[in-house]
């Protein structure tokens, strides 16, 4: 395979969750405080064509006693492109959530 496609999954205070065409990639739902960054070669689990991607976000137990997210809560997936000649490769896709509380 001439090219590989990478993904990173960074969150902070919330948890997450990241599927590719249905299936969990990645996750952090044994994180205490839904802090992590973690990369995987996805390459495997995409098609030819369309694929789809998915970034789904929940509150953190110890932000449980409010119905609010803390304002410091997100999660974001990139998706990259590289070969061996272009390690920075090209994004294919990017996705953040992000709390923004109004009061």
């Amino acid at each position: 395979m001439e090219h590989k496609y990478l993904v990173s999954f960074n969150t902070q205070r919330s948890l997450c969750v990241l599927k590719v065409n249905g299936m969990l990639m990645l996750e952090n739902t044994s994180s205490r405080n839904g802090t992590e960054s973690s990369g995987y070669n996805i390459s495997a689990f995409l098609e030819n064509g369309y694929n789809t991607f998915e970034l789904l976000m929940g509150r953190i137990p110890v932000d449980r006693d409010t119905e609010k997210f803390n304002p410091e809560s997100w999660c974001e997936a990139t998706i990259r492109k590289v070969s061996s000649h272009n390690e920075k490769g090209e994004m294919i896709s990017n996705k953040k959530h992000q709390c923004v509380i109004h009061d």
